[in-house]
Parts: structure tokens; C-alpha cells; sequence
């Protein structure tokens, strides 16, 4: 029984040595994949970051514009006002009977 156990040695040996090098292939596998899955982290992260930039810069440009189509929006509620009193300014002269004086015609010419 002995004798036997002395050939079996060997080649436990051997086939420990096999699954110790399957284990270190295994081992040299998963670390290829983690190199490779952290790559791919690495480039999301910046492909991500890159659009986050893009993103900002259209987010100000609209930004901009619309301060500036506000501050229009005022000006033109401003001109508009102002075009509406001069109306009503001519409407109220219209209906008291005064004239106003243009170029091209004066109350005096209406007269005539």
C-alpha cells in the first residue's frame, strides 16, 4: 500500500502543477479584463465629459440669447408704449379740435 501511495506522488504533482498554471491563466484573464473594462471606464468618462462641455456651451449660448431676446422684448414694449401715447396724444388733440403743425401741412393751409 505504501508503494502505492509513492507512485500516485508524482503525478499529484503534476496535475496539482496543471491547475496551478490553469489558475494563473485564469488569474492573467480576469486581469486583461478588468485592464480592459477600466479603459472603457476611462473613455466613457471622457466621452462623457466632452459632452458635458458641449452641453455648457450650447446651455450659455442659449442663455445669452435669451437675455438678449429679453432686453428686446423690453425695448420694443418701451417703442411700442411710446408709439401708443404719441396716438393717443393725436387722438385727444384730434377730438379737442387742435392741430399739430406738420411739414406739410399747417391749420393755417387747412383754412384756405
Amino acid at each position: 500500500r505504501g508503494q502505492d501511495q509513492t507512485d500516485r506522488l508524482p503525478r499529484l504533482i503534476s496535475e496539482m502543477k496543471r491547475k496551478r498554471g490553469r489558475m494563473h491563466l485564469k488569474k492573467d484573464k480576469m486581469m486583461q479584463a478588468t485592464h480592459l473594462i477600466e479603459m472603457g471606464i476611462d473613455r466613457n468618462a471622457e466621452e462623457l465629459d466632452h459632452h458635458r462641455t458641449k452641453l455648457n456651451t450650447v446651455l450659455t449660448g442659449l442663455t445669452e440669447q435669451t437675455r438678449d431676446a429679453t432686453k428686446l422684448q423690453a425695448d420694443m414694449q418701451d417703442k411700442f408704449g411710446a408709439v401708443m401715447n404719441a396716438v393717443q396724444a393725436v387722438e385727444d388733440n384730434l377730438s379737442s379740435g387742435v392741430y399739430l403743425e406738420t411739414p406739410c401741412s399747417s391749420p393755417t393751409e387747412k383754412g384756405k
